[in-house]
């Protein structure tokens, strides 16, 4: 068989690959990326510790039917960022934001400008903890693994900025509270119960004004570490810290537990000044009720007034760059999703194309030199049709679904 009779078949073929490509039509479509982006929050500004540690409850088991997810929980705020198909049932009193908002808020938080204490230093490293636990669980694709990773790059450029001696965290701001209150504080007793990070600068801060620290901890060994690490005088076991009260001026709690284990009557006849740093918080009613305005708990230490930490025209221009990342991650993400689509198209168009020519080749019809040529042929075909729709659909963030929808293609 001659090449130039090939001709009214291979005619034949393209017609099916073209008719393939123009007229598999379904609504597979997924929709627009930056549009299943959800950032679902609660902070200090509107529930109390208790009511955040509930939620954070409540959304664990929700994680499993999302795409991608990160969970933030920390002393003043619950944030649930993901990538998610359809709408979420949320736990009441947590708000939201969504796409290019969503992208907002995540640098925004990250970067500490939505922080009680305007560019805290321990976030970043929250945010890093959290990154971690959700790579290592699985929880973490690509959308968020980007994301997070431009905000906490933008959030140290922000911190950068930080004015010297200003409150850098939360410890700062209970050390400087307890300062007010024991103005002549050198010499006296402080009892911190807690090793974590705050726990630890809180300590360290004590202990730089004078105070004779004891640090407590449910793990003696902990409590040792920290001590040795702040200059502490002393390490303790919780239990037999907070039964020994007596002389104690300053009590500071930074941990986690289920349910307050400072009541009245382990206070006793103690009034120390008490800066409850726990979510949720570790003083009981019946203590707060006792202490009479010598307890302050985290939310409260978070409404405190303070010097801010970066200067107006330093902040109003940080906030005009928030918004010049959180364009580039939107165009990061269309840009990825429109390659995504053109990729869907070319491999759909390549899968149509060699469905035919191994239907020919199975019919036995050509020897090998003509079915190259009808593969070569085809394959020419089949790129320049393809190449006027790549270029429209180049940096096309709705590419994907365009594709799936004319295509038939499905996930």
């Amino acid at each position: 068989m001659r090449l130039g009779s090939v001709t009214p078949l291979l005619k034949s073929q393209i017609w099916w690959i073209v008719s393939d490509l123009r007229d598999s039509a379904s609504s597979a479509a997924g929709p627009d990326p930056l549009q299943r982006l959800i950032v679902a929050f609660a902070t200090h500004r509107g529930s109390t510790e208790r009511q955040r540690a509930a939620m954070v409850e409540q959304l664990e088991p929700l994680r499993g039917g999302l795409e991608e997810s990160l969970l933030l929980d920390t002393c003043h705020r619950v944030e649930l960022i993901a990538v998610r198909d359809g709408e979420m049932q949320l736990p009441a009193g947590l708000a939201t934001a969504r796409a290019a908002a969503a992208v907002a808020r995540v640098f925004e938080v990250v970067a500490g400008l939505d922080s009680a204490v305007l560019a805290e230093e321990q976030l970043q490293g929250q945010v890093r903890t959290a990154h971690d636990v959700a790579r290592t669980s699985g929880t973490l694709g690509p959308t968020l693994d980007e994301l997070l990773r431009r905000s906490l790059r933008f959030g140290r450029r922000v911190r950068s900025h930080a004015l010297p001696g200003a409150d850098r965290s939360l410890a700062d701001r209970a050390a400087r509270w307890l300062h007010e209150q024991l103005p002549d504080a050198r010499g006296q007793r402080a009892l911190v119960i807690g090793t974590g990070e705050i726990a630890r600068l809180l300590a360290r801060l004590l202990v730089e004004s004078g105070m004779n620290v004891t640090v407590a901890s449910r793990r003696l060994d902990r409590a040792r570490s920290a001590m040795a690490d702040v200059g502490a005088s002393q390490a303790l076991l919780q239990a037999d810290a907070i039964r020994s009260l007596a002389g104690t001026t300053a009590l500071a709690i930074a941990t986690r537990s289920a349910t307050p284990f400072l009541d009245a009557a382990t206070l006793g006849d103690a009034r120390p000044h008490v800066v409850d740093l726990s979510t949720p918080g570790a003083v009981a009613a019946d203590a707060r009720s006792l202490l009479n305005g010598r307890h302050l708990a985290i939310d409260a230490l978070g409404t405190l007034q303070a010097a801010p930490a970066l200067l107006p025209k330093v902040e109003r221009r940080l906030r005009r760059e928030l918004a010049g990342e959180v364009e580039a991650y939107v165009a990061w993400l269309e840009s990825r999703s429109s390659e995504a689509g053109i990729g869907i198209l070319r491999r759909h168009a390549e899968a149509v194309r060699q469905r035919h020519v191994a239907r020919l080749r199975r019919s036995g019809s050509l020897d090998a030199a003509q079915l190259a040529a009808v593969d070569a042929t085809t394959a020419g075909i089949v790129a320049e049709l393809l190449h006027g729709p790549t270029v429209r659909l180049r940096g096309d963030p709705e590419a994907e679904r365009h594709v799936r929808e004319l295509f038939g293609v499905t996930p």
